[in-house]
């Protein structure tokens, strides 16, 4: 008897470890993509921010507000995607149970379509902005305009990269979900159980 329950309790043991593993292999490639996707969005900004600079003071009219608008907006889009950069990087090798896992992940999920609503804002702006030129002439026709057409390639842009970014995120959340779909809880009269069939 006595070696059956060491047996036992080696294989449990070897299974929660292997369990543990795959937990924290998970949570470092969400991590990992969630980084790669920061730096995507870091190097367009940088780009946008050098080139509004540059052309924002080598053109005039039209041009010269949209590219000092582009260079505005990605301003505070390098802070944000630092900032969750560096974010990400210190939760690297952070060990996290399985319900903080579940939280974590569908927290990013969600921060990707939230930001999506508010992409498709930036760009409702841009076309108000837009129509709002129609009513000037001069300078101010050409800041309405230059700035709505930022606004709308702006918002279009981040609306793709946080439609990708939530696919992604998406698609390495369903490891949780397979995991999830083999629990059951069971209850009855005196008595209740949880079942993970894996």
């Amino acid at each position: 008897m006595r070696k059956i329950l060491t047996l036992s309790f080696c294989f449990f043991s070897t299974l929660a470890f292997a369990q543990k593993n795959s937990l924290d292999s998970f949570n470092l490639k969400r991590e990992k993509k969630l980084q790669h996707g920061m730096l995507v969005l870091s190097s367009w900004a940088a780009a946008n921010i050098a080139g509004g600079l540059v052309l924002g003071s080598t053109t005039s009219g039209e041009a010269k507000y949209f590219h000092k608008m582009n260079a505005y907006f990605n301003v505070v889009n390098l802070a944000l995607g630092q900032l969750s950069y560096w974010g990400s990087r210190k939760n690297e090798g952070k060990k996290m149970t399985f319900a903080g896992s579940v939280r974590t992940q569908n927290g990013i999920e969600k921060t990707f379509l939230f930001n999506a609503g508010f992409d498709g804002v930036y760009m409702l702006g841009g076309l108000y902005l837009h129509e709002r030129a129609n009513r000037h002439t001069g300078k101010k026709r050409d800041q309405f305009r230059g700035y709505g057409n930022s606004l709308i390639l702006q918002g279009g842009a981040l609306l793709l990269f946080d439609g990708i970014m939530y696919h992604i995120q998406s698609r390495h959340g369903r490891w949780l979900d397979k995991k999830l779909s083999g629990v059951e809880l069971t209850a009855g009269t005196g008595h209740a159980g949880l079942t993970w069939n894996f």
